[in-house]
């Protein structure tokens, strides 16, 4: 088959995530995963304040998890918040992260209450539109995080229904006119989920079921995971590998029940724990994770230690891995050509010394979770546009319908 590998293709949106192996500059030629940071955000949190919020999120897990998504936006984000209950009050309006206003914005998570005796979801979603629409930014994209734990209830069931009625089709019509996201969390089994998965799916947003409280702050991870599409390190066995190039690293490491103690190891062998927290360290310790952020890491091998779940390591670095399908066609059929290539301070990478010792490659899982693994090319073949000039390809050719991860 030569260098031209014949897959399949996905029927619904595939999901591109790279990885590369840097090997001249990574000082231990650790793989790194990354993917094109997404532009500035304005996001809103519309979240649920109703009474059954005190059964269904008992200690306010929701309150962390929330601080941990707004803390992990950075300077070129806003983040705003939104209570709901009979009807949608805006607590924090579109702020953007920074030492003068942290403070202020995680103060604002706090207010959330549980006391409100019904749930509007019309009027919630309809405030959160309308705070984007008033102040929102141009140029930056439009999120909301929705999230629920009932059905539409205002106290009168054929209200209820021509609420939702027009919730899904004038709100949801208005949000798409206005590009605007909604991301949507269902707390349970008995919220209203197919409405909030119908919201998601139709704004190019994302749903997702928290089974329990303690879910949440990994819901709010693959949130601003796919919002944002940030670098990230592959955590092994508590092990992430660091390399001269981050600036900045931040870890959310989960943990089992609430009085388990993280710690971090240093490439050197210095254990760091929440009390070791100070200007290059900064360590947000609640019920079931902890997230840690340190500036100008070491380079080498470090380690989490005594923590247990999905941990994930998203870094700032001044390097990216960029990807594009050159014609990104979903057909059956029909050929797809993936480029790559590496950007530094956004300026593409092209310099000989580099690229000599850089390898790119794909890895691709079909539904059977079969996987291959094939190279990327900088030859001006098998789809490349052009030799030796930075950017490398390979030509994939979808027969079957299905869900392909490639990587």
């Amino acid at each position: 088959a030569g260098m031209r590998r014949i897959l399949s293709a996905s029927s619904g949106r595939e999901r591109l995530w790279l990885f590369f192996v840097l090997l001249l500059l990574c000082s231990a030629g650790a793989a790194a995963q990354a993917s094109t940071a997404a532009a500035g955000v304005d996001a809103i949190l519309v979240m649920d304040s109703s009474g059954s919020m005190a059964k269904n999120d008992p200690k306010k897990l929701r309150v962390p998890a929330a601080k941990m998504f707004m803390s992990l936006l950075g300077g070129e984000d806003r983040v705003g918040l939104i209570s709901f209950s009979d009807n949608g009050y805006p607590v924090l309006r579109l702020t953007t992260p920074g030492p003068e206003t942290n403070a202020r914005i995680l103060a604002s998570a706090d207010k959330v209450s549980s006391k409100g005796v019904y749930t509007n979801l019309h009027a919630a979603l309809a405030k959160g539109i309308q705070m984007l629409d008033k102040q929102g930014k141009a140029g930056q994209e439009k999120m909301l995080v929705f999230m629920s734990d009932g059905k539409m209830d205002v106290g009168d069931s054929d209200e209820d229904w021509s609420l939702t009625q027009r919730l899904q089709s004038e709100l949801l019509q208005l949000a798409k006119d206005k590009d605007i996201k909604v991301y949507t969390i269902a707390f349970t089994e008995s919220s209203d989920v197919e409405l909030l998965k119908q919201v998601a799916k139709e704004t190019g947003g994302l749903f997702k079921l928290a089974n329990s409280d303690e879910d949440l702050h990994q819901v709010f991870s693959a949130i601003f995971e796919s919002a944002k599409e940030p670098d990230m390190l592959p955590i092994e066995g508590g092990e992430f590998m660091v390399d001269g190039s981050i600036e900045e690293v931040t870890i959310v490491a989960s943990k089992e029940r609430e009085d388990v103690r993280i710690y971090l190891q240093s490439p050197d062998g210095r254990k760091l724990g929440s009390e070791d927290a100070g200007d290059g360290l900064k360590w947000f310790v609640s019920h079931h994770f902890d997230m840690i952020t340190v500036s100008n890491p070491t380079s080498g091998a470090w380690k989490l230690l005594f923590t247990d779940g999905s941990n994930r390591a998203y870094i700032v670095t001044n390097m990216a891995l960029n990807h594009n399908p050159q014609r990104p066609s979903m057909m059956a059929g029909e050929d797809m050509v993936l480029e790559s290539w590496l950007e530094q301070d956004g300026e593409l990478l092209d310099r000989e010394a580099v690229l000599t010792n850089t390898s790119f490659l794909m890895e691709i899982e079909d539904p059977s979770g079969a996987t291959g693994r094939f190279d990327l090319f900088d030859s001006g073949e098998f789809g490349d546009r052009k030799s030796a000039d930075g950017v490398y390809a390979n030509t994939l050719s979808y027969q079957n319908p299905g869900s392909y991860e490639i990587r």
